[in-house]
């Protein structure tokens, strides 16, 4: 699990600071632009629900 957030968290920092795009990311991680997009489709969800608890 801590491998999971710890590649959730590595994907947002890489697309959205340092601007990678989801292929960049894919090669690098050595997967499938698809799964790169599921990575950051469930980090950006945990992100949300994160945040609306916050709130």
């Amino acid at each position: 699990m801590v491998a999971s957030r710890g590649r959730e968290r590595w994907v947002l920092l890489k697309f959205y600071w340092e601007g990678w795009t989801e292929e960049e990311i894919a090669q690098e991680l050595g997967i499938s632009q698809q799964a790169v997009s599921k990575v950051k489709q469930r980090a950006l969800q945990k992100l949300k629900e994160l945040l609306s608890g916050l709130l």
